[in-house]
């Protein structure tokens, strides 16, 4: 079985997404003079960010999906799923 890597624009937009996240928390916190709720909020959702990009370069899973260049047509390709009768 070969192994592919996904795009590296694709692999990026949900950290970038989380990290976007993160920002309009921080901002809504600032707006509403709850800065403490604004920090903590960017902090969990960087930390989840990181997480992801560190969990998808060890699990398959965690990488999400992503087009299969190999082939020469772009088609998604995903993580196959195990059948609940495997071993």
């Amino acid at each position: 079985m070969s192994r592919t890597r996904p795009d590296t624009r694709t692999r990026w937009v949900t950290p970038a997404v989380g990290l976007g996240i993160g920002i309009a928390y921080l901002v809504a916190g600032v707006v509403a003079g709850n800065v403490t709720f604004g920090v903590l909020g960017l902090a969990i959702m960087v930390a989840t960010a990181v997480g992801l990009v560190v969990a998808s370069r060890y699990a398959r899973p965690s990488a999400g999906c992503s087009t299969d260049v190999t082939s020469g047509s772009p088609r998604w390709t995903c993580a196959p799923r195990r059948s609940r009768d495997a071993c």
